[in-house]
């Protein structure tokens, strides 16, 4: 044995090749668990702590990095043992308090049947699909819905100018479509509103009414009785 530790530390020394490949080949492996860890260095841990090359893993404590868009910022990852089939996406949403489409859009490589999923393998739990960030100031689906989040010319889109900003009226219900606010999901951006546009509500410049024909306003004609469905209505609304 001793000999052929010499033998190797002299063919180390003597190879033309880099220092790095004479590297001790080593992992951490937990007996009890029968898990390795996943910062360890060599193949087992890379295949163990690795689920997708399509992944961008980070801490879920880290700052939120600029990937590229349509990439999955992983920011938690959840681990199989042994015994693995096709309820173990399902019990890994459960263990870790996510729906199971969630999972599917962390893990695209396992939906959606799970088909694939290995033992001892680590799997995305928490995390986001980059979105294309502004990189112009301009945002919105007038230049291919980009986000003003993460981006350096503000957190809010403003539907009125469809650029970056961050005064109060960029972040104001209304006009914010997207970013540090609630957005069009929740205020309408152009005045439309109600049953008819997803139940979309009104909100500062768009008056505090949606009317029964679906457009915001203030006064009789859309707070009126009879005439409101949404906001502040005068009188009885149409049940949403």
């Amino acid at each position: 044995m001793k000999a052929f530790a010499l033998l190797f530390t002299l063919l180390c020394a003597l190879s033309t090749v880099v220092a790095d490949d004479c590297r001790p080949w080593t992992w951490s492996w937990d007996v009890n668990n029968k898990r390795a860890d996943p910062t360890a260095v060599g193949a087992f841990a890379a295949a163990a702590s690795s689920s997708s090359t399509s992944l961008s893993k980070s801490s879920p404590s880290s700052s939120s990095s600029k990937g590229t868009p349509g990439e999955i910022n992983c920011r938690n990852w959840g681990e199989t043992y042994d015994g693995v089939g096709y309820w173990s996406c399902n019990q890994l949403a459960k263990d870790y308090g996510i729906t199971i489409e969630k999972f599917w859009e962390l893990n695209p490589q396992l939906a959606p049947d799970c088909k694939g999923i290995k033992e001892y393998s680590q799997y995305c739990v928490a995390g986001f699909v980059e979105p294309l960030r502004s990189s112009d100031g301009f945002c919105g689906p007038k230049h291919n819905n980009a986000t003003c989040v993460g981006s350096n010319f503000g957190q809010c889109c403003n539907a009125e100018t469809w650029k970056c900003g961050e005064t109060e009226a960029d972040c104001s219900p209304g006009i914010c479509y997207e970013g540090l606010c609630p957005g069009h999901e929740v205020y309408t951006t152009d005045g439309a509103c109600g049953y008819a546009h997803d139940y979309s509500s009104c909100a500062g410049k768009w008056g505090d009414c949606c009317s029964i024909e679906g457009k915001c306003g203030t006064g009789v004609n859309f707070c009126g009785d009879g005439k409101c469905q949404q906001g502040n209505c005068t009188g009885w609304s149409i049940p949403t």
